[in-house]
């Protein structure tokens, strides 16, 4: 996964292996502003942005599963993390930082 310089567009690649050819680079997702942080665990991707809104995303089909505004909404999420199976974290310029349940 990968956000492109003050884009609101998140892309997905998947890197060739040895020997083989290049992969496409498909459109996973976007925001309404500029993507500042993104991870992802493998079954999610968890995405935040200029505007203080975060996007959980479905690794599996790209749908958006979920979304949320963060506490001090139009602060820039400036940081997240999938803490556990069922727990994302999210921080923001405003130093605030916020666990999400995810289950």
């Amino acid at each position: 996964m990968l956000v492109q310089a003050n884009s609101c567009r998140i892309l997905y690649a998947s890197l060739p292996r040895q020997g083989t050819n290049a992969s496409d680079v498909f459109l996973f997702g976007s925001h309404s502003a500029r993507v500042t942080c993104i991870t992802t665990n493998g079954n999610i991707a968890l995405s935040g942005c200029s505007e203080g809104s975060l996007r959980l995303w479905r690794m599996a089909d790209g749908q958006l599963a979920d979304a949320a505004v963060a506490e001090q909404a139009g602060t820039a999420v400036t940081a997240v993390e999938c803490v556990g199976p069922l727990m994302v974290a999210a921080g923001t310029a405003a130093g605030s930082n916020t666990l999400y349940n995810i289950a």
